[in-house]
């Protein structure tokens, strides 16, 4: 199923990775070197991607999709525009990530003007990225379309989301917690072994006008699965909250409440 805009928001997946020793000797011209061009500017071959993705709680998703970034590796081969030339590229895109972290699937939506990008892109894309699967409420790792924008370029810059357009306000009393967050409320506990590289999780919880829980994302999770199930599961059962209210109707509506916690044991 296509998402929809309502529950999604761009955000920034900057895939490029920090300048180590070993990509200072890369050749100019290659993803990932510098260099200084004749007349005295610093240059950098790169590509990033900006990846579509959920915001906030969305119903069925425990975790959505993240970059996997010890496996994936975006600044690999030759940069495809002329560097002569200074060429760079937006492309816009529709991909598909598998449950195995790849991608199944990739489509051109917006080309460049240059055909050596457009030529590049997919394959390069399906070579070479790799991302934590989403995963459902049931503890299954599921697959996921999402529309993409990918960009070329020479010089290193700073991507940011796109701001969503402008709706009206309506004065809310947001959603608040009964229960305190805890490890325990997580359903964590002194045998529940940590992951090595885990010491914070997060996640937004969808509020019923009820105060009950509808839904639960964690947007900084342990992705392994069985663990991050059990943690949403926990949470959406041990946690209780104040509903939101519309202060012009007076009535309760439904609201997403983030909570987190760290995981020092």
């Amino acid at each position: 199923m296509r998402p929809t805009p309502s529950s999604l928001a761009l955000f920034g997946l900057l895939l490029c990775t920090s300048v180590h020793a070993v990509e200072a000797q890369k050749s100019k011209g290659e993803m990932g070197s510098e260099w200084v061009d004749g007349n005295g500017n610093s240059r950098h071959a790169q590509m990033g991607l900006l990846l579509e993705s959920e915001r906030g709680a969305s119903p069925g998703v425990y975790r959505p999709v993240t970059f996997d970034w010890p496996t994936g590796d975006l600044q690999k081969g030759r940069y495809p525009g002329n560097i002569a030339r200074n060429e760079e590229a937006e492309i816009g895109l529709r991909v598909t990530i598998g449950v195995d972290g790849k991608l199944s699937a990739c489509e051109i939506s917006r080309p460049a003007k240059i055909e050596a990008f457009n030529g590049h892109i997919c394959p390069h894309l399906m070579r070479y990225a790799r991302f934590i699967p989403a995963l459902s409420d049931k503890g299954k790792r599921i697959s996921r379309s999402y529309d993409a924008v990918a960009s070329y370029e020479l010089v290193p810059r700073i991507e940011s989301a796109a701001s969503s357009s402008p709706s009206k306000s309506v004065p809310v009393r947001r959603a608040a917690l009964i229960t305190q967050p805890s490890l325990a409320t997580a359903g964590i506990d002194e045998q529940t072994k940590r992951p090595s590289n885990v010491s914070y999780i997060a996640a937004a919880i969808g509020v019923n006008a009820d105060g009950t829980a509808n839904a639960c994302t964690l947007h900084s999770a342990t992705n392994v699965d069985e663990l991050d199930k059990h943690i949403c599961d926990s949470l959406k059962k041990n946690l209780a909250f104040r509903p939101a209210i519309n202060l012009e109707t007076k009535k309760p509506i439904k609201d997403v409440v983030t909570v987190s916690m760290y995981w020092r044991n």
